[in-house]
Parts: structure tokens; C-alpha cells; sequence
């Protein structure tokens, strides 16, 4: 009893006296079993706490937005500061071009964003255009790379964003009543940072934040 006390004050879960059967087998893996779906449970519990937050924090941050730049720089330092993103980047169309370039950004950025222009990511079925942002833009629904150290499609960022620490990143169509309005990058410190509880916050969140922008541009006359 001493020993099982102290293991559990250092984390184990449970414990099982040794015995004769093979019924302390069964009675073992149930245990396991049950200790498992605890931790699953728990970590999804935390995991949604945390997507909440983010979505809260965000939309907290743009609704006393005033202009379109204030709308997309207050999302871009929101979603920075969350872990596990280090960065965010909103690129929009750029007149009659299919090309997509960079107007907000915040986080931990060391460099990538001059190579993001320099490379350019475009909206055509060019190579350039085949990664997230480019398909996100086209299709209207978030893109997600969970690794992009093994996606071919990511390829012309890729030694830039591994050099920088970037493990997975999701763009995220700004869309208001059909009007593309341009999309927003958010890079992550691991792989798999976008499950799909993640992706449909991060929809909505988008809508959103395309909603701030048209309505700061009705109240500025633009």
C-alpha cells in the first residue's frame, strides 16, 4: 500500500496487486482502457477550451476595429499569440492579377514574410498557386497542411518555413456573402495543429472578420 500511495502521488493513474489467473489480465486492460478514454476526454476538453478562447479573444479584438487595416492586424497579433501559432498573415488579390500579396501580419516572422514575397503565392494552377493559400482562395474552404515537410504542394516555401521553426499551417478564406476578400495564413510551431474541431473555428472565424471588414468599409464610405 505504501509503494501503490507513493506512485500515485507521483501521477500514476491506478494500480493492480499482483495475483494467480489470468483474470487480472482482463481486469489490467480494462484499466488501461479506461485510463486512456480519461486522458482522450481531458485532452479534447482542453483542446476545445483553448479553440473557444482564440475565437473569443479574436473576435473581441476586431469588432472595435475601425478601418479594414485595423480589422486584419488586431486578427493577425490574436491568433499569434496563441499557442501553438507563431504566425499570422492576411494576403489579398491584387488588382486584376492573380496574384495574392501581403497587407497584415504579426508573430514571429524572422524573414519569412520578404520570402513569401519574393516567391509570391498566386490564385492560378501555377506552382505557386498549388499550396494553401492559393487553393483557399479558388475553392473558398479552409486548406490545411498538417506537415509541410512532407507536402509536395508547399515546396516552394518549404526550407523557409522549416527554417523558421513552422511545422503545419491553415489558410483561411476571408469570405463575406460570396465576396472573396482575400485569406489569412496562420503557421504552427507542430505538425497536426488542425484538427477538424480547429478548421471549423477557424472558418467561422474567417466569416467573421470578412464581415468586420465590409462593415468598417460601409461606416468609412469605402
Amino acid at each position: 500500500e505504501e509503494i501503490a500511495s507513493e506512485a500515485i502521488s507521483a501521477g500514476v493513474t491506478d494500480y493492480l496487486r499482483k495475483g494467480t489467473g489470468t483474470e487480472r489480465y482482463e481486469i489490467l486492460a480494462n484499466r488501461v482502457a479506461n485510463a486512456v478514454s480519461q486522458f482522450d476526454a481531458e485532452r479534447r476538453a482542453r483542446q476545445h477550451r483553448r479553440v473557444n478562447d482564440v475565437l473569443r479573444q479574436t473576435v473581441q479584438a476586431i469588432v472595435t476595429a475601425e478601418t479594414r487595416e485595423e480589422v486584419l492586424g488586431a486578427a493577425c497579433r490574436s491568433l499569434s499569440s496563441a499557442e501553438p501559432y507563431l504566425f499570422a498573415v492576411c494576403v489579398e488579390p491584387e488588382p486584376d492579377s492573380q496574384t495574392l500579396s501581403p497587407v497584415c501580419w504579426a508573430g514571429e516572422d524572422r524573414g519569412f514574410l520578404e520570402a513569401i514575397e519574393q516567391i509570391g503565392v498566386r490564385m492560378d494552377d501555377s506552382p505557386t498557386g498549388q499550396g494553401p493559400g492559393g487553393r483557399a482562395a479558388r475553392t473558398g474552404d479552409v486548406q490545411v497542411l498538417e506537415d509541410i515537410h512532407d507536402d509536395p504542394s508547399f515546396e516552394p516555401w518549404r526550407e523557409h518555413a522549416e527554417s523558421r521553426g513552422f511545422e503545419s499551417v491553415a489558410a483561411i478564406p476571408l469570405m463575406y456573402q460570396s465576396t472573396f476578400r482575400g485569406v489569412l495564413g496562420v503557421f504552427a510551431d507542430r505538425p497536426n495543429a488542425f484538427d477538424e474541431m480547429e478548421r471549423n473555428v477557424l472558418s467561422t472565424l474567417g466569416n467573421a472578420i470578412a464581415h468586420a471588414v465590409h462593415t468598417t468599409e460601409l461606416e468609412n464610405g469605402s
